[in-house]
């Protein structure tokens, strides 16, 4: 009897270890190269494959985008509410949660001394400074139940979506509660936004009802507004697009879009129902990689498309979470602020937060050009 193991590889299985081989040895060419023949190497490969993408929407965008090429940064500030639920095997959510409370000081500093301003989409549960279960042990009865879901990322089976809510206080349970480090994003000098993360990192997808996410939102706005900040931008978790009703009627404006693949390099989009979708050209860095030659081919990458929105007057706008790796910040998103604050300090730059991205796009739509003309003409 033939073993599984003396099987020969098909033609495909073949095929798939020869790229990877090969995908692995371009990695580890670019890795080691100087950087400018390396990211020349890499702009020729992506040209070929016609990344990064450009998109223009000649109903709302100038040709010449902005007239100055833009860059964004979003960070998703959850600490352990964004892994309760996660398929992943051996998660400690706690455990996430502490490093990025840790951590999150030290990315916003850095984000600081550069003067360039992020939007941080915030779960709303974070600005509590503590909370308790009702007599029946139900938390947050506000929120209605979710029905069990499972998605890419997330398995929930139900009941109690607070079943991990510690309902103590941030003394406590510092990895669930975050007023202080809140304040420190809120205050900061240099302007940052806050953006709406949902309550509890609910999912808001096709699964989430209607009313669900209504509440859900509608509780962050609340506190939000009790901190004084008002809410315009939403990022979903995990990226899981849907209930855009939902936010239009909680009174949301902007969303970001991602994945993006037909528009990396872009300017935000009005939809009909009135919000504008800010896509996102990709993660910062994603997976555990932490070595350094390997990690420069992902900041030479980001570095290509920020030179393709300088060209083109467009935008190149960057996601990630505080709880990133040391050694990926160090390697990657260190060097790429200082990429954007050397090239803004050039003068052929822009740094806006999605909020500004929006209004600088709504004030240089081709509509408003042509009334500007027009009185001109006269």
């Amino acid at each position: 009897m033939q073993q599984a193991w003396d099987v020969p590889p098909t033609h495909d299985q073949k095929k798939a270890r020869m790229n990877r081989s090969i995908h692995s040895a371009y990695r580890d060419l670019l890795g080691y190269m100087p950087n400018r023949s390396g990211k020349a190497l890499l702009r020729t490969v992506w040209k070929n494959r016609g990344h990064p993408s450009i998109f223009i929407d000649p109903r709302q965008h100038r040709l010449d985008g902005l007239g100055k090429g833009s860059v964004t940064f979003s960070l998703d500030f959850e600490l352990a509410w964004a892994w309760r639920f996660s398929k992943g095997p051996g998660i400690d959510c706690t455990r996430i949660g502490m490093w990025e409370r840790a951590y999150l000081p030290r990315v916003l500093s850095e984000f600081d001394w550069r003067g360039i301003p992020a939007t941080w989409a915030i779960v709303g549960h974070l600005l509590l400074p503590g909370c308790r279960r009702r007599h029946d042990g139900v938390a947050h009865p506000e929120i209605p139940h979710i029905a069990p879901f499972e998605t890419q990322w997330w398995r929930f089976d139900g009941p109690d979506w607070f079943a991990h809510d510690p309902c103590s206080d941030a003394a406590a349970s510092p990895a669930w509660y975050a007023p202080d480090l809140f304040a420190l994003i809120r205050d900061s000098p240099v302007g940052h936004e806050i953006a709406s993360h949902t309550f509890s990192h609910m999912g808001v997808g096709p699964y989430c009802s209607h009313e669900v996410a209504v509440a859900e939102l509608a509780a962050t706005r609340n506190i939000m507004r009790a901190n004084g900040v008002e809410v315009e931008t939403f990022i979903h978790p995990a990226n899981d697009l849907g209930n855009f009703a939902a936010l239009v009627e909680t009174g949301h404006s902007i969303y970001r879009e991602y994945p993006s693949l037909d528009r990396e390099i872009s300017l935000p989009v009005r939809r009909p129902d009135g919000l504008w979708k800010v896509p996102s050209a990709g993660c910062v860095t994603q997976g555990r990689e932490t070595d350094r030659h390997r990690l420069s081919v992902q900041r030479r990458r980001l570095e290509v498309q920020i030179d393709a929105a300088v060209a083109t007057g467009l935008n190149a706008h960057f996601w990630l979470h505080p709880s990133i790796l040391p050694a990926q910040a160090e390697y990657v998103l260190f060097p790429i602020l200082d990429y954007c604050a050397r090239l803004r300090d050039r003068g052929n730059l822009d740094v806006y937060t999605m909020k500004d991205l929006v209004r600088a796009t709504r004030s240089l739509s081709p509509s408003r050009r042509e009334r500007e003309f027009d009185v001109h003409a006269a």
